[in-house]
């Protein structure tokens, strides 16, 4: 038996070197594969042999330039691009590419069952193969992750872009598309984060997700990062068998589903949520799920906001919404609750919350419909409501629900914030708001929208600002803190030329403002921030890089900003701007903070 756990030992050892010696393996286009890859004036030219000649712990830094190719390693490496692009819009510098099916689906991208690191690059799966038959072969993934050996790394991207490859047409019907990234629990469990990234699925027949999280031990956490689609029928996110989901500061805008969860858990903060329909849980025998949806905006084109669905014995699907807006343009309610027979449990509960059934002229308009299941609401804006088969709803206007128009400010235009004279202003629950909670837009949870010198929150995912009364010892207030654009180079500098020379190439935009709105006249300060490459001495992680000082006036204002100091461009990479605002009286407000960009 010792013998047997020493021998495991050294397997272990080997399968997962030690990283105190890591090294810099650098990849360009007209390399050549015939080295180490360590030296920048001879490198490799593609990732796959990299990775083969790297040890556990090494940095793979790809140059621009288009790599066709499925790279596949165990190891645990960081691989390190010179720009990923945007969905849609700015070309990706550094792109791995999967290789198109041959008479089979595309490849993906990346393969990395023990985890890693992806930065500033796009990996995009290859395409499926053109098919005689009825349908064509599937797209590649852009990148897979299942877990491979016990105690396998986790994976992190950054600044990335992950797209799954198209599906190949066939007689009748193209292939399916390739998903984003496939994050599948095994052996070692698998642990997901992003930062500041973007994913989509592939075009193709019946659409594709663009993140799938998939078994127990799974966990996934999505921050400050945007989910779209590429084809008619994308779908967003969606957790599997027992996955552990969280959204914070996540834009999902796709044709189909945006958010689904059919067993595990979901917490999404401070996120939209846009899509066919926008959020379902969804369970069947024996499967539990639960959705925790906070300061969020939930908006359904063709179906209802949100979905909760138990079927089969022993299943239940739970919704908790708090601070947040669902809207339905579609379908027959904003909120439904389905137990179908044998469930356990089919329950959403609402606070400080808006359900909103949008239909158009002729259509049934249900905000609530509980159809076996329960909706619990309070502290929330709603006016109908639909009880079958048992099924159970609070009434409107019952306790500290609001019914009638909640007069929003523009519901067909996309602003479903409360408009100034909405019944929705202060009439939330001042309990459920934490200490320093903020709204969608990034305004402090609590405020004086009615003017009574009482600050309470607002029913639904904004609150109102600009509104405040003479009140004594009031701070000023900075709301709605935003960027015209978060992703752009310095102004003044060299314009950057559209990419290979395609009509449709879009330019990378120069310069920003910030915009906020202030509560009263007032000093305000906008730290500009740069992350540091690595983390600093007392776990300081950025630096400052200058500060904007200008006298502003109450209402809506603005502060330009070229991304030039001292008339040098700031360098690329990501930064933080923190503002805070000084009245008169020499009172500060709470500092706002917002994520940004400067590209190359």
């Amino acid at each position: 038996m010792r013998w047997s756990v020493l021998s495991l030992l050294v397997a272990l050892a080997c399968a997962f070197p030690s990283s105190s010696l890591a090294a810099t393996r650098f990849v360009a286009n007209g390399g050549l594969d015939n080295t180490d890859c360590t030296s920048s004036g001879a490198p490799c030219a593609t990732v796959s042999h990299a990775t083969e000649v790297a040890a556990n712990g090494d940095t793979i830094q790809i140059a621009a330039g288009v790599y066709n190719e499925s790279v596949q390693t165990g190891k645990v490496l960081t691989f390190v691009g010179a720009g990923a692009g945007t969905l849609g819009g700015i070309p990706a510098a550094t792109l791995i590419r999967g290789p198109a099916g041959s008479s089979s689906s595309g490849s993906p991208a990346l393969v990395l069952p023990n985890g890693g690191t992806v930065k500033s690059l796009r990996a995009q799966g290859g395409q499926g193969d053109n098919a005689a038959e009825i349908s064509g072969f599937n797209g590649g993934e852009g990148i897979v992750y299942h877990s491979g050996a016990p105690g396998a790394s986790a994976l992190r991207l950054e600044d990335a872009v992950v797209v799954g490859g198209a599906g190949g047409n066939g007689a009748i019907v193209p292939g399916g598309g390739g998903v984003g990234i496939d994050a599948e629990s095994g052996p070692g469990g698998v642990a997901f984060t992003s930062e500041g990234s973007e994913f989509a699925g592939g075009s193709g027949f019946g659409g594709a997700g663009a993140v799938w999280v998939s078994g127990q031990g799974a966990t996934a956490t999505l921050l400050d990062s945007r989910l779209g689609d590429v084809g008619p029928a994308g779908s967003g996110i969606t957790g599997f068998n027992g996955a552990a989901v969280t959204l914070e500061s996540v834009d999902v805008d796709v044709a189909r589903p945006a958010a689904t969860i059919y067993e595990g858990t979901m917490r999404i903060v401070r996120s939209r949520l846009e899509g066919g329909f926008a959020l379902s849980v969804e369970t069947s025998s024996g499967d539990h799920a639960s959705v925790d949806l906070i300061d969020s905006l939930a908006t359904s084109t063709e179906a209802v906001a949100a979905d909760i669905d138990a079927e089969g014995a022993g299943s239940s699907s739970i919704l908790n919404a708090q601070g947040s807006t669902l809207i339905a343009f579609g379908g027959i309610a904003a909120v439904r609750a389905l137990r179908r027979e044998g469930a356990d449990a089919a329950t959403a509960t609402l606070r400080n919350s808006i359900a909103r059934h949008l239909p158009s002229a002729g259509k049934p308009n249900f905000d609530l419909f509980a159809d076996g299941g329960r909706i619990d609401a309070d502290f929330s804006s709603f006016t109908t409501r639909v009880e079958e088969n048992g099924g159970i709803v609070s009434a409107p206007g019952s306790a500290g629900n609001v019914a009638g128009d909640p007069l929003l400010a523009d519901p067909s235009r996309g602003d479903f914030a409360p408009a100034p004279a909405s019944p929705l202003i202060d009439r939330g629950d001042p309990g459920i708001a934490g200490a320093g909670e903020l709204d969608l837009a990034g305004s402090p949870r609590s405020l004086d929208g009615n003017l009574d010198c009482v600050a309470a929150p607002d029913i639904g995912a904004f609150e109102v600002t600009g509104q405040s009364a003479t009140c004594p010892d009031a701070r000023p207030v900075v709301s709605r803190f935003g960027m015209t654009n978060r992703a752009f180079a310095p102004k003044g500098g060299r314009r950057s030329k559209r990419a290979h020379g395609s009509a449709r190439g879009k330019r990378v935009k120069h310069g920003t403002k910030f915009t906020y709105t202030l509560s009263e006249p007032a000093r305000v300060k906008i730290a500009i921030e740069r992350r540091a490459p690595k983390r600093r001495k007392g776990g300081r992680r950025f630096a400052k890089a200058t500060t904007l000082t200008s006298r502003k006036g109450a209402g809506r204002q603005s502060t330009s900003f070229s991304g030039r100091v001292r008339g040098r461009g700031l360098k690329p990479g990501r930064y933080r701007a923190t503002i805070v605002a000084t009245d008169g009286a020499g009172q500060t407000s709470a500092p706002r903070r917002i994520n940004f960009r400067i590209l190359r």
